[in-house]
């Protein structure tokens, strides 16, 4: 039985390697067949290119797109690590936040066919309010800030009854360690 191959465009398997490898050299060195896939001398089987996709964490999809897909710049603010934002996000940055909007969008929908009117807190506070005004009404909303709040028993139990106020005043509270609950694919905290 012949071996099937797929002809691939070297820029979109460059590309994926982009996305998902911080050295690429590295990766190169120790991937040769990938390498004659660049330079055109061979081209991947199907079971190969898989197992590539697999390797790298980027849909089989896009490996055989005529050309690299456009991918929206990510454009938000979070708190790592020192507060710095890279560079260029990860492959792994990249899925989390798509993943999270998703569920987000979801959630969202979700709510409006049950009728829900929004969050009534956002928005509500006034620039024009001292910040005195503002911790106040923060803290009505969020007993957590009151004295009793922070005086639970642990981080974990504070974290706990702070995402429970978040969520009983409408807000979505997302927390994981993973990728699309794939526990090979940990969160990197010096990213996140």
């Amino acid at each position: 039985m012949a071996i099937t191959r797929v002809d691939i465009n070297p820029q979109v398997i460059r590309w994926a390697i982009e996305q998902s490898v911080e050295d690429i050299a590295l990766f190169l060195s120790n991937n040769e067949m990938v390498t004659q896939w660049l330079s055109r001398e061979t081209k991947p089987t199907l079971k190969q290119l898989e197992a590539f996709s697999l390797k790298i964490n980027v849909p089989l999809g896009f490996l055989v797109l005529d050309n690299p897909p456009d991918e929206e710049v990510i454009q938000t603010s979070f708190r790592t690590i020192n507060n710095t934002f890279p560079e260029k996000p990860n492959r792994e940055l990249i899925d989390i936040i798509n993943d999270m909007t998703f569920k987000q969008d979801w959630m969202s929908h979700y709510r409006q066919e049950l009728g829900w009117e929004g969050n009534q807190l956002l928005g509500n506070l006034d620039q024009r309010q001292t910040l005195a005004e503002s911790v106040s009404r923060i803290r009505q909303w969020f007993p957590i800030f009151t004295p009793e709040g922070l005086n639970a028993s642990s981080q974990d139990s504070a974290y706990r009854l702070l995402v429970k106020q978040l969520e009983d005043n409408g807000f979505l509270v997302m927390r994981t360690a993973t990728i699309f609950n794939n526990t090979r694919r940990k969160l990197d905290p010096r990213v996140f």
